[in-house]
């Protein structure tokens, strides 16, 4: 599988259960931002995409997205279930999970 931006939002759905078109809305609800978050952060550890990039997929601008990945960071310390979440991604992605 050609890792993009397209298939990390894909994974992302199949992992959450939530549609790939509500994990790119603009919809705030807590449960999504929290995916949509993730997607950000692995566009980004992948190195597939910069920040600029990641904008226009998501229909953000490029400060929201620089925002959201301080965000996630904060999340992953804290919440264990955030970085299940992650892990079962980087599975489905066949990311090495270390």
């Amino acid at each position: 599988m050609k890792l993009n931006t397209y298939t990390i939002v894909k994974a992302a759905a199949k992992v959450s259960g939530k549609p790939m078109n509500l994990i790119r809305s603009k919809t705030r609800v807590a449960s999504v931002v929290l995916i949509r978050d993730l997607c950000y952060k692995l566009c980004k550890e992948t190195g597939i995409v910069t920040d600029r990039d990641i904008s226009p997929y998501f229909n953000r601008d490029r400060s929201t997205i620089t925002h959201a990945l301080s965000r996630v960071e904060d999340n992953l310390e804290q919440l264990e279930q955030y970085r299940i979440m992650l892990d079962d991604i980087k599975d489905e992605l066949n990311i090495y999970v270390g």
